[in-house]
């Protein structure tokens, strides 16, 4: 590093072989980072993204992926640096070392990211809490309570919060005393894309993500009987996989099929030859999936409790407020495939204005003026004076 070069610590992964979504927000705004004066440091376990790994402008902190990587990881923070980007909470060590920096008088500016609604098992308070804000049913993703913990307390700690919607925005204004903006993830074009449109006899219901409980992904074995004549495929795995085609096998179902995950690429490939997405969930940020849909052609049907930005009730698909309103409209859809591309063809130009090429510069230029203007007001972690100097 050149003298007058400032450090961002970006706390992800670099690895190519990383497929969590915020890794690979992290690893696709990176690749296109520019600025030299302020210079971004990631984490990497194994090979690294070649785009990021081939950027002379990003750091990587090689980490051996042995028993000792948390402690790493930990010693890595206490290295010179202006701030802090998107500090993870999956684990200790993220946290911890934060903790420890304000505790010996170096606390470390945050900049983290608001990209969904959390809450904790057998606690409604969260979920009335949203409600209120949103001015409507808002649903959260429960976690344990330590983990909902840290992510508040990064949160209260942060000096900027980046939400990935306006909804979310205005959730964490009405929370937390940071500064709060508004910027949408980006969607990688050159592989989430519509080349052709075509006519199938059987038209292609899809959806993707982990088939947890909170996905709902009985309401898509729900749609699949309903919807006979229609071929229903979800992409993802999770513990209640092989409970639903249990459940299929035994009801006869054979319009249904959960093939597990894919490489974004596969993924693709699979977008742009179905038809419809339908995202049964209830509690979501914004999500990514519906942004690839998007870009691959598929009109969607999604509900209306998280305000994705990236679904326009009666432009590129449909919001619904009930399960019932959402066997409706794929009712609809099914029936009317002239409504199923004119809905597909309105995503794809949608989806230009959130290439990673248009929105990564986006997330650098907030990133480095969140940098340039913070300021530490070490009272909130018990220091004062000359404790704040980094």
């Amino acid at each position: 590093m050149r003298f007058g070069q400032k450090r961002i610590l970006f706390a992800r992964s670099a690895d190519a072989n990383n497929f969590n979504a915020q890794a690979k927000n992290a690893q696709n705004i990176l690749r296109r980072w520019r600025s030299f004066e302020f210079r971004p440091t990631i984490f990497s376990f194994f090979t690294p993204d070649e785009g990021v790994a081939a950027n002379p402008n990003v750091d990587i902190i090689q980490v051996a992926p042995d028993r000792l990587w948390r402690a790493k990881v930990f010693a890595a923070y206490m290295k010179q640096f202006e701030a802090v980007f998107y500090p993870g909470v999956h684990h200790f060590a993220d946290w911890a070392a934060l903790k420890a920096r304000a505790m010996f008088g170096r606390p470390l500016p945050i900049i983290t990211t608001m990209e969904g609604l959390l809450g904790v098992d057998g606690d409604p308070t969260f979920d009335r809490k949203y409600v209120e804000i949103a001015g409507h049913p808002a649903f959260s993703q429960k976690i344990p309570h330590p983990q909902w913990r840290r992510v508040n307390e990064l949160h209260r700690m942060a000096r900027h919060i980046i939400a990935i919607s306006p909804f979310l925005a205005r959730q964490a204004s009405a929370q937390y005393r940071a500064k709060v903006s508004t910027l949408p993830l980006g969607v990688d074009l050159a592989l989430f894309r519509r080349t052709r449109w075509e006519r199938r006899g059987r038209p292609r219901v899809v959806c993707a993500g982990s088939v947890r409980d909170h996905k709902q992904p009985h309401v898509f074995l729900a749609l699949a009987t309903l919807f006979p004549d229609a071929d229903f495929v979800w992409f993802g795995k999770g513990e209640l996989r092989a409970r639903i085609l249990e459940q299929a096998a035994q009801a006869g179902i054979s319009n249904l099929s959960f093939p597990g995950s894919l490489a974004p690429d596969a993924l693709a490939h699979e977008f742009s030859t179905a038809d419809v997405m339908v995202l049964p969930s209830r509690n979501e940020g914004v999500p990514k999936v519906t942004q690839e849909a998007a870009a691959t052609g598929l009109a969607q049907i999604v509900f209306g409790f998280y305000e994705a930005p990236s679904v326009v009730d009666g432009v590129n698909g449909f919001v619904v407020w009930s399960e019932e309103e959402m066997i409706e409209r794929l009712g609809t859809l099914l029936a009317n495939p002239d409504l199923v591309e004119r809905f597909g063809r309105a995503g794809t130009r949608m989806a230009e204005a959130w290439s990673w090429d248009v929105v990564a510069p986006q997330w650098e230029k907030l990133i480095i003026e969140s940098v340039k203007g913070l300021s530490l007001n070490c009272t909130e972690f018990g220091k004062t004076g000359s404790a704040c100097t980094l």
